[in-house]
Protein backbone atom coordinates (compact mmCIF):
# COMPACT_ATOMS: atom_id res chain seq x y z
CA UNK A 1 0.00 0.00 0.00
CA UNK A 2 2.78 2.46 1.03
CA UNK A 3 4.17 1.51 -2.64
CA UNK A 4 0.98 2.56 -4.57
CA UNK A 5 0.89 5.39 -2.56
CA UNK A 6 4.56 6.51 -3.57
CA UNK A 7 3.82 5.44 -7.50
CA UNK A 8 0.74 7.56 -7.52
CA UNK A 9 2.72 10.13 -5.40
CA UNK A 10 5.60 10.37 -8.10
CA UNK A 11 3.11 10.06 -11.13
CA UNK A 12 1.33 13.09 -10.03
CA UNK A 13 4.52 14.88 -9.49
CA UNK A 14 5.69 13.93 -12.88
CA UNK A 15 2.27 15.20 -14.62
CA UNK A 16 3.36 18.44 -13.01
CA UNK A 17 6.61 18.68 -13.17
CA UNK A 18 7.04 18.15 -16.97
CA UNK A 19 5.13 20.75 -18.22
CA UNK A 20 6.42 22.74 -15.76
CA UNK A 21 10.09 21.97 -16.67
CA UNK A 22 9.03 22.38 -20.41
CA UNK A 23 7.71 25.86 -19.71
CA UNK A 24 11.04 26.90 -17.86
CA UNK A 25 13.47 25.52 -20.75
CA UNK A 26 10.89 27.44 -23.04
CA UNK A 27 11.55 30.52 -21.04
CA UNK A 28 14.75 30.08 -21.07
CA UNK A 29 15.24 29.50 -24.88
CA UNK A 30 12.92 32.03 -26.19
CA UNK A 31 13.84 34.94 -24.04
CA UNK A 32 11.17 36.50 -22.11
CA UNK A 33 12.27 39.90 -21.61
CA UNK A 34 13.80 40.64 -18.65
CA UNK A 35 15.05 44.34 -16.87
CA UNK A 36 19.33 43.13 -18.44
CA UNK A 37 17.78 42.78 -21.99
CA UNK A 38 14.84 44.68 -23.16
CA UNK A 39 14.99 47.64 -19.80
CA UNK A 40 15.61 50.59 -21.97
CA UNK A 41 12.37 49.51 -24.43
CA UNK A 42 10.41 48.21 -21.49
CA UNK A 43 11.68 52.11 -19.75
CA UNK A 44 10.65 54.53 -22.67
CA UNK A 45 8.39 52.40 -25.86
CA UNK A 46 9.32 51.68 -28.99
CA UNK A 47 8.31 54.77 -30.23
CA UNK A 48 10.33 57.03 -27.98
CA UNK A 49 13.28 54.69 -29.25
CA UNK A 50 11.98 55.69 -32.66
CA UNK A 51 11.93 59.16 -31.80
CA UNK A 52 15.16 59.94 -30.02
CA UNK A 53 16.87 57.67 -33.29
CA UNK A 54 15.75 59.76 -35.90
CA UNK A 55 16.71 62.76 -34.28
CA UNK A 56 19.98 61.67 -32.81
CA UNK A 57 20.83 60.37 -36.73
CA UNK A 58 20.48 64.01 -38.09
CA UNK A 59 21.87 65.75 -35.18
CA UNK A 60 21.78 68.57 -34.72
CA UNK A 61 18.16 68.75 -36.13
CA UNK A 62 17.76 72.01 -37.82
CA UNK A 63 14.34 71.31 -38.98
CA UNK A 64 11.71 68.75 -37.32
CA UNK A 65 8.59 67.55 -39.07
CA UNK A 66 6.07 66.33 -36.20
CA UNK A 67 2.54 65.33 -36.42
CA UNK A 68 0.59 61.83 -36.55
CA UNK A 69 0.98 59.40 -39.41
CA UNK A 70 0.26 61.52 -41.97
CA UNK A 71 2.98 63.39 -41.41
CA UNK A 72 5.37 60.95 -41.42
CA UNK A 73 4.10 59.56 -44.58
CA UNK A 74 3.37 62.90 -46.36
CA UNK A 75 6.69 64.87 -46.17
CA UNK A 76 9.26 64.13 -48.19
CA UNK A 77 12.34 65.27 -45.87
CA UNK A 78 15.24 65.17 -48.59
CA UNK A 79 13.38 67.92 -50.38
CA UNK A 80 12.50 70.12 -47.19
CA UNK A 81 16.35 69.80 -46.30
CA UNK A 82 17.13 70.73 -49.79
CA UNK A 83 14.85 73.96 -49.98
CA UNK A 84 16.24 75.49 -46.24
CA UNK A 85 20.06 74.48 -46.72
CA UNK A 86 19.51 71.87 -44.00
CA UNK A 87 20.24 68.69 -46.26
CA UNK A 88 20.65 66.01 -43.88
CA UNK A 89 19.36 67.97 -40.92
CA UNK A 90 15.64 67.50 -40.89
CA UNK A 91 13.83 64.97 -38.79
CA UNK A 92 10.75 63.37 -38.78
CA UNK A 93 8.76 62.17 -35.17
CA UNK A 94 5.66 61.26 -35.01
CA UNK A 95 2.75 59.56 -32.85
CA UNK A 96 0.55 57.42 -34.09
CA UNK A 97 -3.17 58.77 -34.31
CA UNK A 98 -2.08 61.28 -32.11
CA UNK A 99 -3.21 65.25 -31.35
CA UNK A 100 -1.94 68.36 -29.79
CA UNK A 101 -0.85 66.79 -26.32
CA UNK A 102 1.52 64.18 -27.70
CA UNK A 103 3.27 66.82 -30.25
CA UNK A 104 3.44 69.21 -26.86
CA UNK A 105 5.15 65.68 -25.56
CA UNK A 106 6.89 65.28 -28.60
CA UNK A 107 8.55 68.90 -28.91
CA UNK A 108 9.27 68.85 -24.76
CA UNK A 109 10.62 65.63 -23.94
CA UNK A 110 12.14 64.07 -27.44
CA UNK A 111 13.64 67.23 -29.12
CA UNK A 112 14.10 70.21 -26.15
CA UNK A 113 14.51 67.08 -23.23
CA UNK A 114 17.70 65.66 -25.43
CA UNK A 115 18.95 68.77 -25.78
CA UNK A 116 18.26 70.01 -29.20
CA UNK A 117 17.05 73.29 -30.61
CA UNK A 118 16.04 73.26 -33.83
CA UNK A 119 15.44 76.69 -36.25
CA UNK A 120 12.29 75.35 -37.26
CA UNK A 121 9.34 73.07 -36.33
CA UNK A 122 7.01 72.32 -38.69
CA UNK A 123 3.68 70.16 -37.67
CA UNK A 124 1.69 68.65 -40.27
CA UNK A 125 -1.63 67.28 -39.33
CA UNK A 126 -5.50 67.29 -40.70
CA UNK A 127 -7.04 70.84 -39.13
CA UNK A 128 -9.49 68.55 -37.12
CA UNK A 129 -6.69 66.88 -35.32
CA UNK A 130 -5.38 69.99 -34.21
CA UNK A 131 -8.38 71.56 -32.36
CA UNK A 132 -10.19 68.02 -31.18
CA UNK A 133 -9.96 68.01 -27.56
CA UNK A 134 -10.40 64.39 -27.51
CA UNK A 135 -8.12 61.66 -26.67
CA UNK A 136 -9.47 58.17 -26.56
CA UNK A 137 -7.35 55.23 -24.71
CA UNK A 138 -4.91 54.06 -27.32
CA UNK A 139 -4.17 57.85 -27.83
CA UNK A 140 -3.47 58.31 -24.10
CA UNK A 141 -1.34 55.32 -23.96
CA UNK A 142 1.07 56.37 -26.85
CA UNK A 143 1.08 59.65 -25.15
CA UNK A 144 1.93 58.18 -21.58
CA UNK A 145 5.16 56.40 -23.29
CA UNK A 146 6.50 59.78 -24.54
CA UNK A 147 5.94 61.22 -20.81
CA UNK A 148 8.96 59.32 -19.61
CA UNK A 149 9.13 61.93 -16.28
CA UNK A 150 6.22 63.63 -14.77
CA UNK A 151 4.69 66.51 -16.72
CA UNK A 152 2.23 68.32 -14.68
CA UNK A 153 0.47 70.26 -17.81
CA UNK A 154 -0.47 66.85 -19.89
CA UNK A 155 -1.10 65.59 -16.18
CA UNK A 156 -3.80 68.06 -15.62
CA UNK A 157 -5.07 68.51 -19.35
CA UNK A 158 -5.31 65.46 -20.65
CA UNK A 159 -5.22 62.94 -17.84
CA UNK A 160 -6.78 64.90 -14.99
CA UNK A 161 -10.04 64.83 -16.95
CA UNK A 162 -10.20 61.25 -17.60
CA UNK A 163 -11.62 58.10 -15.54
CA UNK A 164 -9.82 55.44 -17.38
CA UNK A 165 -6.30 57.00 -16.89
CA UNK A 166 -5.46 55.20 -13.48
CA UNK A 167 -5.02 50.96 -12.75
CA UNK A 168 -7.18 50.19 -15.94
CA UNK A 169 -5.21 51.43 -18.52
CA UNK A 170 -1.94 50.76 -16.32
CA UNK A 171 -3.00 46.93 -16.63
CA UNK A 172 -3.68 47.29 -20.14
CA UNK A 173 -0.67 48.48 -20.34
CA UNK A 174 1.08 45.58 -18.93
CA UNK A 175 -1.21 42.98 -20.49
CA UNK A 176 -0.12 44.37 -23.97
CA UNK A 177 3.29 44.11 -23.42
CA UNK A 178 3.28 40.28 -21.80
CA UNK A 179 1.21 39.64 -25.14
CA UNK A 180 3.18 40.81 -27.44
CA UNK A 181 6.26 37.80 -26.29
CA UNK A 182 4.07 34.84 -27.27
CA UNK A 183 3.37 36.99 -31.07
CA UNK A 184 6.96 37.25 -31.38
CA UNK A 185 7.94 34.01 -30.39
CA UNK A 186 5.28 32.46 -32.94
CA UNK A 187 7.02 34.28 -35.55
CA UNK A 188 10.65 32.98 -34.73
CA UNK A 189 9.39 30.08 -34.44
CA UNK A 190 8.16 30.49 -38.12
CA UNK A 191 10.79 32.58 -39.39
CA UNK A 192 13.73 32.72 -37.30
CA UNK A 193 16.80 31.14 -36.71
CA UNK A 194 17.06 30.41 -32.86
CA UNK A 195 20.55 29.20 -33.53
CA UNK A 196 22.00 33.10 -33.83
CA UNK A 197 19.21 34.67 -31.32
CA UNK A 198 16.47 34.11 -28.75
CA UNK A 199 12.76 32.94 -30.71
CA UNK A 200 10.93 36.23 -28.89
CA UNK A 201 14.10 38.52 -30.19
CA UNK A 202 14.09 36.93 -33.97
CA UNK A 203 10.34 37.26 -33.97
CA UNK A 204 10.38 40.78 -32.83
CA UNK A 205 13.32 41.30 -35.78
CA UNK A 206 11.33 39.61 -38.49
CA UNK A 207 8.32 42.24 -37.53
CA UNK A 208 10.32 45.23 -37.56
CA UNK A 209 12.10 44.55 -41.18
CA UNK A 210 8.16 43.65 -42.41
CA UNK A 211 6.84 47.41 -41.10
CA UNK A 212 10.09 48.80 -42.45
CA UNK A 213 9.01 47.23 -46.03
CA UNK A 214 5.45 48.15 -45.41
CA UNK A 215 6.18 51.84 -44.65
CA UNK A 216 9.96 52.52 -46.61
CA UNK A 217 9.49 55.55 -47.51
CA UNK A 218 13.04 55.93 -49.19
CA UNK A 219 12.24 53.49 -51.63
CA UNK A 220 7.91 54.03 -52.17
CA UNK A 221 5.57 52.15 -50.18
CA UNK A 222 4.75 49.15 -51.73
CA UNK A 223 0.74 49.31 -52.65
CA UNK A 224 0.47 45.72 -53.14
CA UNK A 225 0.72 45.24 -49.00
CA UNK A 226 -2.57 47.33 -48.91
CA UNK A 227 -4.63 46.33 -51.64
CA UNK A 228 -6.54 43.52 -49.53
CA UNK A 229 -7.59 45.60 -46.94
CA UNK A 230 -11.16 45.98 -46.75
CA UNK A 231 -13.48 48.48 -44.98
CA UNK A 232 -15.33 46.58 -41.87
CA UNK A 233 -18.73 48.06 -43.28
CA UNK A 234 -20.02 50.10 -46.64
CA UNK A 235 -19.34 53.66 -46.58
CA UNK A 236 -22.68 55.14 -47.59
CA UNK A 237 -21.16 58.35 -49.44
CA UNK A 238 -23.73 60.52 -49.17
CA UNK A 239 -24.16 59.94 -45.80
CA UNK A 240 -20.43 60.17 -45.16
CA UNK A 241 -20.06 63.66 -46.93
CA UNK A 242 -23.24 65.24 -44.90
CA UNK A 243 -21.15 63.90 -41.50
CA UNK A 244 -18.45 65.36 -42.80
CA UNK A 245 -19.70 69.31 -43.73
CA UNK A 246 -18.08 71.62 -41.82
CA UNK A 247 -17.87 71.76 -38.01
CA UNK A 248 -17.17 74.23 -35.19
CA UNK A 249 -14.17 73.69 -32.95
CA UNK A 250 -13.05 75.61 -30.04
CA UNK A 251 -9.08 75.54 -30.58
CA UNK A 252 -8.14 76.90 -27.22
CA UNK A 253 -9.62 73.42 -25.96
CA UNK A 254 -6.89 71.42 -26.96
CA UNK A 255 -3.40 72.15 -26.52
CA UNK A 256 -2.35 73.96 -29.48
CA UNK A 257 -1.42 76.91 -27.51
CA UNK A 258 0.42 75.06 -25.36
CA UNK A 259 2.54 73.80 -28.32
CA UNK A 260 3.05 77.23 -29.98
CA UNK A 261 3.96 78.97 -26.30
CA UNK A 262 6.88 75.99 -26.07
CA UNK A 263 8.21 76.75 -29.10
CA UNK A 264 7.99 80.26 -28.55
CA UNK A 265 9.58 80.60 -24.85
CA UNK A 266 12.47 78.41 -26.73
CA UNK A 267 13.49 80.43 -29.23
CA UNK A 268 12.26 77.94 -32.19
CA UNK A 269 10.01 79.07 -35.39
CA UNK A 270 7.21 77.04 -35.32
CA UNK A 271 4.64 76.62 -38.46
CA UNK A 272 1.51 74.61 -38.03
CA UNK A 273 0.17 72.98 -41.46
CA UNK A 274 -3.34 72.04 -42.32
CA UNK A 275 -3.39 68.49 -44.65
CA UNK A 276 -5.30 67.39 -47.29
CA UNK A 277 -7.74 64.26 -46.83
CA UNK A 278 -9.16 62.33 -49.25
CA UNK A 279 -12.83 62.36 -50.68
CA UNK A 280 -13.22 58.72 -48.20
CA UNK A 281 -11.87 60.51 -45.36
CA UNK A 282 -14.96 61.81 -43.77
CA UNK A 283 -13.94 63.24 -40.95
CA UNK A 284 -15.57 66.92 -39.89
CA UNK A 285 -13.66 69.51 -41.40
CA UNK A 286 -13.49 72.80 -39.31
CA UNK A 287 -15.25 75.95 -40.83
CA UNK A 288 -14.69 79.27 -41.16
CA UNK A 289 -15.03 80.06 -37.53
CA UNK A 290 -12.58 77.42 -35.99
CA UNK A 291 -10.06 78.56 -38.84
CA UNK A 292 -10.04 82.11 -37.99
CA UNK A 293 -9.82 81.25 -33.99
CA UNK A 294 -6.91 78.68 -34.88
CA UNK A 295 -5.21 81.40 -36.48
CA UNK A 296 -5.98 84.30 -33.96
CA UNK A 297 -4.63 81.90 -31.47
CA UNK A 298 -1.44 81.32 -33.18
CA UNK A 299 -0.59 84.76 -33.89
CA UNK A 300 -0.37 85.30 -29.97
CA UNK A 301 2.60 83.47 -30.15
CA UNK A 302 4.11 84.50 -33.25
CA UNK A 303 3.75 80.48 -34.86
CA UNK A 304 2.98 80.35 -38.38
CA UNK A 305 -0.46 78.89 -40.13
CA UNK A 306 -0.36 77.05 -43.89
CA UNK A 307 -3.96 75.72 -44.73
CA UNK A 308 -2.73 73.24 -47.48
CA UNK A 309 -6.10 71.12 -47.20
CA UNK A 310 -7.00 72.29 -50.56
CA UNK A 311 -4.11 71.23 -52.28
CA UNK A 312 -5.45 69.34 -55.81
CA UNK A 313 -4.39 65.88 -54.72
CA UNK A 314 -6.25 62.76 -56.35
CA UNK A 315 -7.53 60.20 -54.04
CA UNK A 316 -5.06 57.91 -56.01
CA UNK A 317 -2.58 60.18 -54.50
CA UNK A 318 -3.26 58.25 -51.35
CA UNK A 319 -3.09 54.42 -50.39
CA UNK A 320 -5.69 54.33 -47.72
CA UNK A 321 -8.42 57.10 -45.87
CA UNK A 322 -5.44 59.68 -45.13
CA UNK A 323 -1.79 58.23 -45.87
CA UNK A 324 -0.22 59.62 -48.90
CA UNK A 325 2.11 56.98 -51.59
CA UNK A 326 5.09 57.83 -52.73
CA UNK A 327 3.48 59.97 -55.53
CA UNK A 328 1.32 62.21 -53.65
CA UNK A 329 4.01 62.49 -50.73
CA UNK A 330 6.04 64.28 -53.82
CA UNK A 331 3.56 66.40 -54.73
CA UNK A 332 2.12 67.77 -51.43
CA UNK A 333 5.94 68.51 -50.01
CA UNK A 334 6.54 70.68 -53.39
CA UNK A 335 3.42 72.63 -52.62
CA UNK A 336 4.87 72.80 -48.76
CA UNK A 337 7.93 73.90 -49.43
CA UNK A 338 6.62 76.41 -51.91
CA UNK A 339 4.37 77.78 -49.19
CA UNK A 340 7.25 77.98 -46.70
CA UNK A 341 9.40 79.57 -48.47
CA UNK A 342 6.87 82.19 -49.30
CA UNK A 343 5.73 82.33 -45.65
CA UNK A 344 9.62 82.61 -44.58
CA UNK A 345 9.47 81.19 -41.26
CA UNK A 346 13.24 81.80 -40.51
CA UNK A 347 13.30 85.90 -41.32
CA UNK A 348 14.81 87.58 -38.89
CA UNK A 349 11.66 89.93 -38.62
CA UNK A 350 9.61 87.21 -37.90
CA UNK A 351 6.63 85.94 -39.85
CA UNK A 352 3.51 87.81 -40.81
CA UNK A 353 0.45 87.28 -38.42
CA UNK A 354 -1.60 84.70 -40.10
CA UNK A 355 -4.45 86.27 -41.89
CA UNK A 356 -7.88 84.90 -43.11
CA UNK A 357 -7.63 85.29 -47.32
CA UNK A 358 -9.61 88.19 -48.49
CA UNK A 359 -12.67 87.48 -50.12
CA UNK A 360 -14.18 89.13 -53.05
CA UNK A 361 -17.40 90.92 -52.00
CA UNK A 362 -18.29 90.20 -55.46
CA UNK A 363 -17.48 87.46 -58.31
CA UNK A 364 -18.62 88.36 -61.74
CA UNK A 365 -18.04 87.35 -65.56
CA UNK A 366 -18.45 89.21 -68.51
CA UNK A 367 -18.84 88.10 -72.27
CA UNK A 368 -19.98 85.19 -74.60
CA UNK A 369 -17.64 82.13 -74.31
CA UNK A 370 -16.23 80.41 -77.56
CA UNK A 371 -19.07 77.44 -78.21
CA UNK A 372 -17.82 73.99 -78.02
CA UNK A 373 -18.10 72.08 -81.68
CA UNK A 374 -21.21 70.95 -82.88
CA UNK A 375 -21.87 67.54 -81.86
CA UNK A 376 -21.40 64.92 -84.39
CA UNK A 377 -23.98 62.45 -85.14
CA UNK A 378 -25.17 60.09 -82.51
CA UNK A 379 -24.68 56.32 -81.87
CA UNK A 380 -27.37 54.25 -80.56
CA UNK A 381 -26.25 52.44 -76.94
CA UNK A 382 -27.82 49.79 -74.93
CA UNK A 383 -31.57 51.19 -73.98
CA UNK A 384 -32.11 54.91 -75.00
CA UNK A 385 -28.90 55.80 -74.73
CA UNK A 386 -26.66 58.01 -77.45
CA UNK A 387 -22.68 57.93 -77.55
CA UNK A 388 -21.51 61.59 -79.07
CA UNK A 389 -17.71 61.07 -79.67
CA UNK A 390 -16.24 64.42 -78.65
CA UNK A 391 -12.30 63.37 -78.48
CA UNK A 392 -11.67 67.37 -78.42
CA UNK A 393 -13.69 67.57 -75.33
CA UNK A 394 -11.42 64.71 -73.05
CA UNK A 395 -9.66 67.82 -71.41
CA UNK A 396 -13.25 68.46 -69.40
CA UNK A 397 -14.81 65.17 -69.37
CA UNK A 398 -15.58 64.52 -65.41
CA UNK A 399 -12.70 61.44 -65.40
CA UNK A 400 -9.79 63.84 -66.46
CA UNK A 401 -10.54 66.16 -64.17
CA UNK A 402 -11.33 64.23 -61.46
CA UNK A 403 -7.85 62.33 -62.56
CA UNK A 404 -5.91 65.33 -62.59
CA UNK A 405 -7.38 68.01 -59.70
CA UNK A 406 -9.14 65.28 -57.62
CA UNK A 407 -12.16 67.78 -58.91
CA UNK A 408 -15.73 65.13 -59.21
CA UNK A 409 -18.55 66.37 -61.47
CA UNK A 410 -17.07 69.21 -62.53
CA UNK A 411 -17.13 69.08 -66.30
CA UNK A 412 -18.48 72.49 -67.31
CA UNK A 413 -20.42 70.97 -70.38
CA UNK A 414 -24.10 71.48 -70.88
CA UNK A 415 -26.72 69.77 -73.25
CA UNK A 416 -30.12 70.58 -74.61
CA UNK A 417 -32.97 69.37 -76.32
CA UNK A 418 -34.27 72.53 -77.74
CA UNK A 419 -34.72 74.28 -74.53
CA UNK A 420 -34.79 71.48 -71.83
CA UNK A 421 -32.05 71.42 -70.56
CA UNK A 422 -30.63 67.81 -69.99
CA UNK A 423 -29.84 66.78 -65.96
CA UNK A 424 -25.70 66.67 -66.30
CA UNK A 425 -23.33 64.19 -64.72
CA UNK A 426 -26.07 60.92 -64.44
CA UNK A 427 -23.80 58.08 -64.48
CA UNK A 428 -24.55 56.08 -68.04
CA UNK A 429 -25.10 53.01 -65.58
CA UNK A 430 -28.21 55.08 -64.12
CA UNK A 431 -29.47 56.70 -67.23
CA UNK A 432 -32.88 55.62 -67.84
CA UNK A 433 -34.38 57.23 -71.03
CA UNK A 434 -34.44 60.10 -68.01
CA UNK A 435 -33.77 63.03 -69.83
CA UNK A 436 -29.62 63.25 -68.71
CA UNK A 437 -26.26 63.30 -70.60
CA UNK A 438 -22.88 62.25 -68.76
CA UNK A 439 -19.47 63.31 -70.07
CA UNK A 440 -17.45 60.54 -70.28
CA UNK A 441 -13.78 60.00 -71.25
CA UNK A 442 -15.02 58.83 -74.32
CA UNK A 443 -17.43 61.62 -75.28
CA UNK A 444 -20.79 62.59 -74.12
CA UNK A 445 -23.54 60.01 -73.44
CA UNK A 446 -27.12 61.44 -73.76
CA UNK A 447 -30.34 59.59 -72.61
CA UNK A 448 -33.54 61.70 -73.87
CA UNK A 449 -36.84 60.98 -72.52
CA UNK A 450 -38.72 58.82 -74.75
CA UNK A 451 -35.54 56.87 -75.99
CA UNK A 452 -35.30 58.46 -79.18
CA UNK A 453 -33.36 61.87 -80.60
CA UNK A 454 -35.16 61.87 -83.85
CA UNK A 455 -36.81 65.21 -85.13
CA UNK A 456 -35.14 66.78 -82.16
CA UNK A 457 -32.33 69.58 -82.02
CA UNK A 458 -29.35 68.71 -80.05
CA UNK A 459 -27.03 70.89 -79.06
CA UNK A 460 -24.12 71.55 -76.27
CA UNK A 461 -22.60 74.40 -74.92
CA UNK A 462 -21.10 76.04 -71.42
CA UNK A 463 -22.57 75.88 -68.49
CA UNK A 464 -24.15 79.57 -67.70
CA UNK A 465 -24.71 79.10 -64.16
CA UNK A 466 -21.51 81.39 -62.44
CA UNK A 467 -20.26 79.56 -60.07
CA UNK A 468 -20.77 75.89 -61.25
CA UNK A 469 -20.78 73.38 -59.00
CA UNK A 470 -18.38 70.25 -58.42
CA UNK A 471 -17.49 68.09 -55.82
CA UNK A 472 -14.19 68.70 -54.42
CA UNK A 473 -12.51 65.62 -52.13
CA UNK A 474 -16.10 64.54 -51.88
CA UNK A 475 -17.51 68.04 -50.55
CA UNK A 476 -19.42 70.36 -52.58
CA UNK A 477 -17.98 73.29 -54.08
CA UNK A 478 -18.08 76.35 -56.53
CA UNK A 479 -16.21 76.15 -59.35
CA UNK A 480 -15.44 79.77 -61.35
CA UNK A 481 -14.60 78.85 -64.94
CA UNK A 482 -12.67 81.82 -66.93
CA UNK A 483 -14.19 80.42 -70.75
CA UNK A 484 -12.29 81.55 -73.95
CA UNK A 485 -14.10 84.90 -74.82
CA UNK A 486 -14.87 85.78 -70.94
CA UNK A 487 -13.67 87.96 -68.51
CA UNK A 488 -14.05 86.91 -64.86
CA UNK A 489 -13.84 89.90 -61.56
CA UNK A 490 -12.95 89.69 -58.37
CA UNK A 491 -14.14 93.10 -56.34
CA UNK A 492 -13.02 94.10 -53.75
CA UNK A 493 -14.95 97.23 -51.12
CA UNK A 494 -12.07 98.13 -49.15
CA UNK A 495 -8.16 99.57 -49.51
CA UNK A 496 -5.45 97.26 -49.15
CA UNK A 497 -4.92 96.49 -44.89
CA UNK A 498 -0.98 97.86 -44.71
CA UNK A 499 -1.21 95.34 -41.76
CA UNK A 500 -1.15 92.96 -44.23
CA UNK A 501 2.15 93.97 -45.43
CA UNK A 502 3.38 94.61 -48.86
CA UNK A 503 0.75 94.19 -51.86
CA UNK A 504 0.84 91.82 -54.28
CA UNK A 505 -1.61 89.22 -56.32
CA UNK A 506 -0.76 85.46 -56.51
CA UNK A 507 -2.87 83.23 -59.39
CA UNK A 508 -2.50 79.72 -58.83
CA UNK A 509 -5.37 78.13 -61.10
CA UNK A 510 -6.31 75.04 -63.34
CA UNK A 511 -6.03 75.20 -66.54
CA UNK A 512 -8.31 72.93 -68.60
CA UNK A 513 -8.30 72.40 -72.66
CA UNK A 514 -4.73 75.14 -74.00
CA UNK A 515 -2.22 76.67 -73.17
CA UNK A 516 -3.57 79.89 -72.55
CA UNK A 517 -2.50 82.59 -72.64
CA UNK A 518 -3.77 84.67 -69.83
CA UNK A 519 -3.57 87.67 -68.58
CA UNK A 520 -4.42 88.84 -65.12
CA UNK A 521 -5.19 92.70 -64.77
CA UNK A 522 -5.46 94.80 -61.39
CA UNK A 523 -6.36 98.32 -61.55
CA UNK A 524 -4.18 99.75 -64.01
CA UNK A 525 -1.42 97.09 -63.81
CA UNK A 526 -1.64 93.96 -65.70
CA UNK A 527 0.92 90.77 -65.83
CA UNK A 528 0.52 87.42 -67.61
CA UNK A 529 0.21 83.84 -66.20
CA UNK A 530 2.95 80.93 -67.06
CA UNK A 531 2.55 77.21 -67.30
CA UNK A 532 4.68 76.02 -64.76
CA UNK A 533 4.03 72.39 -63.55
CA UNK A 534 0.93 72.00 -66.00
CA UNK A 535 -1.01 75.10 -64.11
CA UNK A 536 -1.13 78.36 -65.13
CA UNK A 537 0.35 80.85 -62.33
CA UNK A 538 2.11 84.19 -61.74
CA UNK A 539 2.86 86.66 -59.26
CA UNK A 540 3.24 90.54 -59.50
CA UNK A 541 4.34 93.13 -56.35
CA UNK A 542 1.98 96.00 -57.13
CA UNK A 543 1.26 99.89 -55.77
CA UNK A 544 -1.25 99.16 -52.49
CA UNK A 545 -4.88 100.33 -53.88
CA UNK A 546 -6.00 103.46 -51.76
CA UNK A 547 -9.72 102.34 -52.38
CA UNK A 548 -12.04 99.77 -53.59
CA UNK A 549 -10.36 97.68 -56.24
CA UNK A 550 -10.59 94.76 -59.18
CA UNK A 551 -8.93 91.70 -60.33
CA UNK A 552 -9.46 90.94 -63.12
CA UNK A 553 -8.60 87.56 -65.29
CA UNK A 554 -9.13 87.04 -69.15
Amino acid sequence: MNDTSTSRSGSRWGAWFSPLLLLFLVWRICGIPDAAVEGEVAEKGRKVLESEAELAAHAPPEVVVMGNSASFHGVDADALGKAFDASGKVAKIYVPASRTPAWYALLKHRVLGNGYKPKLVVVVASHHHMVDPETTEDQAQLLKEQVTEPDALIDEKVFGTNAWSGPWTELRARAAAWFEWPKDVAVGWLLGDPKQEGLAAAGRRQGDEALARLFDLEHGTDLSLHQRILPVAAVDREAGAALAEQTEFDPEASMLADVAALAEENGIRIVFVSFPMPSSNHAPRPGVQTQQATIALLNRYDAGWLDLSRVPLPDAAFFDHIHLNAGGRRQFTEALVQALLRLDPLNPAGMPDGLMPLVASSVTREGDPTPPPPPPAPRPQRDCQFLLPMPALEAYANKTLYDRFGLADASPLRAWIGDTALLPHVKGEAQACDGSFVHGHTGVLVSPKGGSLEGVELRLGWDPAFPSTMKERNQPADAYWVYPGTVVTLSFDEAWDPARGAFGVSVDGLAVGGPGPWTVEVGQDQFALEMVGGKPKGTAVLPAPTGPWTIRIR
